[in-house]
């Protein structure tokens, strides 16, 4: 075939009717979105971001951003799933950089009672603190009381998996309460532990931020 035809014929990707036999939205199926990953820039993130409906700030965008970013450094294929729990907990709101996990370290096992070390940051200091419970994030929580002197109870602790297979991304959530009201903390990651963590000092955050105690 001459090279103009074949030019003629070629279909025009700018026209998905070109090669598409039927919209996928006509039966139901999402149009299709480009695949991200590690490599992905921003504006590729943003795009998806838009496309599933989600109007985020730019502080928003660029928290949710960070985020996806970290898990792909952690995960081979990141989910339309995982991705989504990431936008949701950015578009909830984040803790204001009150207190900030630094890093933690915790050590359990059939004969040993479980051990955690905590280090958080706020207002620009960095504490350290030690605790033991009835299990890792027993001990883990008890740590980060001794450091923000909390004086509330946790009423709930739940863990869901949002995505499948060995690296599926984690949500979990607190619920503390204090003088009759409850806050609800929440995190996402691979490692439930410190999603656990970060969860925990989200609710914590949100009453003292109520409280007026940050």
């Amino acid at each position: 075939m001459p090279a103009s035809c074949a030019k003629a014929f070629a279909p025009t990707m700018g026209n998905p009717s070109t090669y598409e036999i039927m919209r996928p939205e006509d039966i139901g199926i999402p149009k299709n979105r480009m695949v991200l990953g590690k490599h992905s820039g921003k504006h590729a993130f943003g795009v998806w971001v838009k496309d599933m409906g989600y109007d985020l700030t730019e502080e928003q965008l660029a928290e949710a951003f960070a985020r996806f970013k970290e898990l792909a450094d952690k995960k081979k294929s990141v989910a339309d799933g995982d991705i989504e729990a990431i936008v949701t907990r950015s578009v909830a709101g984040g803790d204001g950089d009150k207190y900030t996990l630094e890093r933690f370290s915790v050590s359990c096992g059939t004969d040993a009672s479980p051990k955690a070390t905590v280090c958080i940051s706020h207002c620009g200091v960095t504490e350290e603190a030690e605790g033991g419970g009835d299990g890792p994030i027993d001990a883990l929580f008890f740590a980060v009381d001794r450091i923000v002197k909390g004086r509330y109870a946790l009423e709930d602790y739940t863990v869901h998996a949002v995505s499948s297979g060995g690296e599926a991304i984690g949500t979990v959530t607190v619920k503390l309460s204090c003088d009759g009201e409850t806050y609800t903390g929440t995190d996402i990651s691979t490692d439930i532990v410190e999603a656990s963590i970060k969860a925990y000092l989200n609710g914590i955050n949100k009453l003292h931020e109520a409280k007026g105690a940050l």
